[in-house]
């Protein structure tokens, strides 16, 4: 029969099992193989465990302490996948050949667009670089699990901005405006915002119009990703 481990932290019963000392022996030597007898003698010290004729006594309670110990303490050593997917954040489309780098290893990223990575627990940064591709850094946490992290970078030489229209008497934002650049038309959300999305570094006219308000063009350069604050006065 399999052996099936319940977590047993939170369960307290006074009978004492009685279990052969291999067993102990077995879940030292797995779990800390490098440490395996100085281990499992702190481990019998730390939990009282009474051993006898080769055989350890110990309360319900204590098994379920010790069996969340072993799995706790060996989680440092553990190594989980880590599989970061990297996309062309235009059509979803795998990018092949990405440099994928976590600290000191890296991984090239498949015709899936696919670089994978075994890691221990910690927070890390992915510094992802393609030909063609804007730099790119993701933050990852491992916390004691296999994942799937998936990345979107875009073709150099395009950028997000980010336009907010606000009243210039108080600063509060102006909902609903109509905002234009070129062919493209966005309307301001409750917090005044429009966003453009992906547009060429060039030199821009902004066009805003909204209800009770002048209307107001103004010029913008976008070189990078950038945000800005255009203020219109109340008629």
């Amino acid at each position: 029969e399999s052996l099936k481990l319940i977590p047993l932290r939170s369960i307290v019963y006074d009978k004492t099992y009685r279990f052969h000392k291999s067993v102990l022996v077995l879940l030292g030597y797995f779990i800390k193989p490098s440490k395996k007898t100085t281990w499992q003698n702190d481990l019998i010290n730390r939990n009282g465990i009474n051993i006898e004729e080769g055989f350890f006594h110990v309360k319900f309670s204590q098994l379920g302490a010790m069996i969340d110990e072993c799995f706790y303490d060996s989680y440092e050593d553990i190594e989980f996948d880590t599989k970061i997917v990297v996309l062309d954040d235009l059509d979803n489309s795998p990018v092949a050949g990405a440099s994928v780098v976590i600290g000191s290893d890296e991984v090239i990223t498949d015709t899936n667009g696919v670089a994978i990575f075994s890691l221990k627990n910690d927070d890390y940064s992915a510094v992802i670089n393609a030909e063609g591709y804007q730099e790119k850094t993701v933050s990852i946490t491992v916390d004691s699990a296999p994942q799937t992290v998936t990345s979107k970078i875009r073709l150099d030489g395009f950028f997000d901005l980010t336009i907010t229209v606000e009243n210039d008497a108080d600063g509060s934002p102006v909902t609903g405006a109509s905002v234009v650049i070129g062919s493209d038309e966005v309307i301001t959300d409750e917090d005044g915002i429009a966003v453009f999305e992906r547009m060429p570094a060039d030199d821009y006219s902004v066009a805003i119009t909204a209800d009770t308000y002048t209307p107001k063009t103004q010029s913008v350069t976008v070189s990078s990703d950038d945000s800005i604050t255009i203020q219109l006065t109340a008629l």
